[in-house]
């Protein structure tokens, strides 16, 4: 796999204003759009023959009391399978976080493994 840049400018920071999120990550041939409170994602991909392939995912118009209600349960009933992201998956998503963080206060590209 190859190592995936993330910057972003002081402008990237998200607010709570009605407008959603926006998040873009590009890595090799790859770019993936994330757009929207809803979280939909467009994955643009280049063959190595330059054949641009695009897909796009609906997101889910509701998804934090969603994920937020599964992250309830799991923890009321103990069972783990109701939360679909395991630990290292956890982790994974805080590594991104705080590159976009390092990112914004720098200016400049953080690469990831």
């Amino acid at each position: 796999m190859d190592p995936a840049a993330l910057r972003l400018s002081r402008r990237s920071r998200a607010a709570n204003a009605g407008g959603g999120v926006n998040l873009n990550v590009f890595a090799g041939r790859h770019s993936a759009y994330f757009t929207g409170g809803e979280h939909s994602l467009r994955l643009v991909s280049a063959s190595p023959d330059g054949q641009k392939t695009e897909k796009t995912i609906a997101g889910e118009s509701v998804i934090l009391p969603i994920e937020d209600r599964a992250f309830v349960d799991a923890v009321k009933t103990g069972d783990r399978g109701l939360v679909l992201a395991d630990y290292s998956e956890g982790v994974k998503a805080c590594e991104i976080a705080a590159a976009a963080d390092r990112s914004i206060a720098s200016g400049k590209p953080v690469y990831l493994k």
